[in-house]
């Protein structure tokens, strides 16, 4: 029986494809565990800067609530009135100081 002489043929015997296709297939799995490492620190530092957001959101949030508190508060018409007489002296007119003045177009 003859001897086949590989090394001139076109095509690669059964054994070293099959060694080809080992060795792919461990570099794909290789390269796949790393990008699953990858994305999964990718992941942690978003899940990181997204519970980071929430806070500064609920920070804020509750500083604005406070701002409306405030807001209100110094809005209130009591407040005005209690703070005008106690710091400015000021008083409220008496009936008889009142003037109306009547604004619009006559017929």
């Amino acid at each position: 029986m003859k001897k086949r002489n590989y090394e001139k043929c076109w095509f690669v015997p059964w054994r070293q494809w099959q060694l080809a296709l080992l060795i792919f297939t461990f570099l794909a799995v290789l390269t796949s565990s790393f990008a699953v490492v990858f994305v999964e620190h990718i992941q942690r530092q978003k899940m990181r800067e997204l519970q980071f957001y929430m806070v500064q959101e609920a920070d804020l949030d509750r500083e604005w609530t406070q701002l409306l508190v405030e807001y209100n508060a110094w809005s209130a018409l009591d407040y005005i009135e209690k703070e005008a007489s106690q710091r400015l002296g000021m008083l409220m007119p008496s009936v008889e100081n009142v003037t109306f003045i009547e604004y619009g177009f006559e017929d």
